[in-house]
């Protein structure tokens, strides 16, 4: 690992090294291969032989000279001053299924923050935060959903035990990049050891209103309309950010009110596994003449509107016995189900 480092070193000219810079990144590139080959063989129990087509990167191999001594070893202080990104904004179950692979490896190697439904840009952050350097900054473009989202909460909770949030920027219901219907948030956190300092934070917080305007512009509205909210106040359940109108409005409310979770259970039901299968459309069930009365009607959050409610689609309800089937078995499952008969 030290050699590693100073052949870096060596190519930004930080240290003395007379060969041909190719020749220095052509040594760099075979130890770095070297090193990467037996890192990664702790990955060959979740991907196998397709390892190599993961492509896995390993930061201290590739950048040595931040998180690395002259010794080789781990500097106290290493990492990066900034990190700035836009992850993808992508959910585990779509993108590889809860059994797949890719699951199990972020299941160990993240199980601080790991949930069953969780989305891939939780895990970018929670990467991002153990890459900075000592009071280290990271600026992330993400979808908004875990301010609030109830599998977000142990993401959320390691956010507080390692940071001072310095901004968060929601923009609700405006879409910020064109085709992609998801909703954004910016978010600028700082690396910070002090607990008490953690506690004392006060970050500024937006939910923006702001259209089609240039960056200048934008922030310097937000500069003007953001408001001060106490990181003291947040814990691992939903981050519900208000400003200090909105939030006595809130409180008034609540004082006159009794909550919904005191009255009845709030949560979420049983999954079907295969929304395509259970969620069908109009052309689904005129096509297999299913039942009227094996119908409901299916809202998702995102459907529920002041003053309205949209439905997306019907979700076929299976009774206690069923009367015909419309899945029509394979070739091969005949012929399996006739030699076990």
């Amino acid at each position: 690992m030290a050699e590693l480092r100073r052949l870096r070193l060596a190519q930004q000219g930080v240290a003395q090294d007379t060969r041909h810079p190719l020749e220095l990144q052509g040594e760099f590139e075979r130890l770095a291969h070297e090193l990467n080959s037996t890192l990664n063989q702790g990955l060959s129990i979740y991907f196998g032989q397709e390892v190599a087509a993961k492509r896995p990167f390993n930061w201290i191999v590739e950048f040595p000279e931040i998180f690395l001594d002259e010794t080789g070893q781990l500097k106290t202080d290493g990492g990066f001053t900034f990190v700035i990104g836009n992850p993808p904004y992508l959910s585990v179950d779509d993108t590889w299924g809860q059994n797949s692979p890719d699951a199990a490896y972020l299941k160990a190697a993240f199980a601080e923050i790991w949930a069953g439904k969780s989305d891939i840009y939780y895990y970018f952050i929670r990467r991002a935060l153990a890459l900075l350097a000592t009071h280290g900054q990271l600026g992330f473009i993400t979808a908004r959903y875990y301010l609030e989202a109830y599998y977000a909460s142990k993401l959320r909770q390691v956010m507080l035990a390692e940071a001072v949030i310095r901004q968060v920027v929601d923009f609700g219901d405006y879409t910020v990049f064109l085709r992609v219907g998801t909703k954004t948030c910016i978010t600028l956190l700082q690396q910070e050891v002090d607990a008490e300092l953690r506690k004392e934070n006060h970050f500024l917080f937006d939910r923006s209103a702001h259209k089609n305007i240039d960056i200048l512009a934008f922030l310097g509205m937000f500069r003007e309309t953001a408001h001060p909210f106490s990181q003291a106040n947040l814990d691992a359940d939903s981050w519900n950010l208000y400003g200090h109108t909105v939030a006595q409005i809130i409180q008034k409310i609540d004082d006159g009110a009794i909550p919904l979770g005191d009255l009845t259970f709030i949560g979420q039901g049983m999954q079907t596994g295969r929304n395509p299968v259970f969620v069908v459309d109009k052309a689904t069930l005129d096509r297999y003449q299913i039942e009227p009365e094996l119908i409901r009607k299916i809202i998702k959050n995102q459907d529920i509107t002041p003053y309205n409610l949209g439905f997306r689609g019907c979700i076929s309800s299976i009774p206690k016995q069923l009367k015909r089937w419309i899945i029509t078995p394979t070739p091969k499952l005949i012929w399996k189900n006739i030699g076990q008969g």
